[in-house]
């Protein structure tokens, strides 16, 4: 019986240390899986910005594109979790690459909206933060123009226009943002 008892003893035993082993095994597993899925999330974000970068390029270097000649790539609107009505702006402009002659002039934005339930439209000049009261571009392919804006006390933005204006001689190029498409979410920056 007392054989018996030691035997059944080394039994639970080697069962224990395989439990707590297979335990074990499974939070480490656990955990690589963890550490697996948060490469893979920032595999996944590193790509898509490789494929807006790729996206931009093509734009710059697409023979389709040459026509069109200076543009609006893209603008974001970041909001400053600091400041209330406070906004950081990205205005991407490009010209294509078979464009070999530099591109040089001002960009005008205006936001419009609603104040107090009545139309009301601000020039950037209004808006600016930092003492610079205009956005002059000067480049070969494509250039950032970059700032910050406050927005007036009880003011709704509904729309932004960015008008590109290159000398007397050339009709202005002008686009139209709905804000609630440029405006990125609080700490999201480009």
């Amino acid at each position: 019986m007392s054989r018996q008892l030691q035997v059944e003893q080394a039994k639970n035993h080697k069962l224990s240390n395989q439990l707590a082993y297979a335990e074990r095994s499974g939070q480490i597993d656990g955990e690589a899986c963890a550490i697996v899925k948060k490469s893979l999330a920032g595999m996944q974000q590193e790509e898509s910005g490789l494929r807006e970068q790729l996206a931009f390029y093509r734009g710059i270097a697409s023979p389709h594109q040459s026509s069109q000649g200076l543009r609006v790539y893209d603008f974001k609107l970041s909001p400053d979790p600091a400041s209330h009505d406070a906004y950081d702006f990205a205005l991407l402009l490009i010209q294509p690459m078979h464009h070999h002659h530099l591109v040089t002039g001002q960009a005008f934005i205006t936001v419009s909206g609603l104040q107090a339930a009545h139309p009301r439209s601000y020039r950037l000049a209004q808006l600016l933060v930092g003492g610079r009261k205009s956005l002059l571009f000067s480049f070969k392919y494509f250039q950032e123009l970059d700032g910050r804006i406050q927005l007036p006390p009880a003011f709704n933005p509904l729309r932004v226009r960015v008008s590109l204006r290159q000398g007397k001689h050339r009709p202005p190029i002008e686009e139209s943002f709905d804000w609630s498409k440029v405006e990125q979410s609080a700490g999201v920056k480009r």
